[in-house]
């Protein structure tokens, strides 16, 4: 019984930990924020900003708004990855968070 248990616990670890490593390796994740920092003693987040993230020959390859009031910074374009609209939706519907 002890044999069977200690080689179940093992299986879950090793699901657990090659799940994670599949998740690391397959997505990305990028924490933006927009500061002024004119005034050096009292920076401030911009409200509103609009990004553009460029490859290294100048292409761009998305672009980002910074959105009041908390100046959370989200991914505009290409259409396909942002998931804005759908997560401003999530806390009112069902559908929504499911999507």
């Amino acid at each position: 019984m002890r044999h069977k248990v200690t080689i179940t616990a093992g299986l879950i670890a090793t699901i657990v930990l090659a799940y994670g490593y599949w998740h690391v390796s397959s997505h990305g994740s990028l924490l933006v924020s927009v500061l002024d920092v004119s005034d050096r003693e009292h920076s401030r987040s911009i409200a509103d900003a609009e990004l553009r993230f460029l490859d290294s020959t100048g292409k761009e390859l998305a672009q980002a708004r910074a959105e009041d009031p908390y100046s959370v910074v989200y991914l505009s374009q290409p259409v396909s990855y942002s998931c804005h609209e759908v997560e401003k939706q999530a806390p009112l519907s069902i559908q929504a968070a499911e999507d």
